[in-house]
């Protein structure tokens, strides 16, 4: 229960952040969350959203391919990644 309200936490933060167009303090909270647990899908997408936004399609790629690694399921995360995929070959 304490990791969940941590986790929600972190995420009201980040929506506040990203809200203000504040991404680096986003992306700062997204880090601390991960630091205490690498292997967590909701944390490594709300990442890869983050890198996006500040334009580091790399980033976003290596961390939607994190997710794809725990979980091959998830098909809004491989939609995702054929996007920022589709717009990196773009630029």
């Amino acid at each position: 229960m304490l990791l969940f309200i941590f986790y929600a936490w972190f995420n009201l933060r980040n929506v506040y952040y990203l809200g203000k167009d504040d991404f680096d303090t986003g992306l700062e909270y997204w880090d601390r969350a991960l630091e205490i647990e690498l292997d967590n899908v909701d944390v490594l997408y709300n990442l890869a959203n983050v890198y996006r936004k500040l334009g580091s399609f790399e980033k976003t790629i290596e961390a939607i391919q994190k997710v794809l690694e725990i979980d091959l399921d998830l098909i809004e995360v491989k939609y995702f990644l054929d996007t920022i995929k589709n717009v990196q070959e773009e630029e």
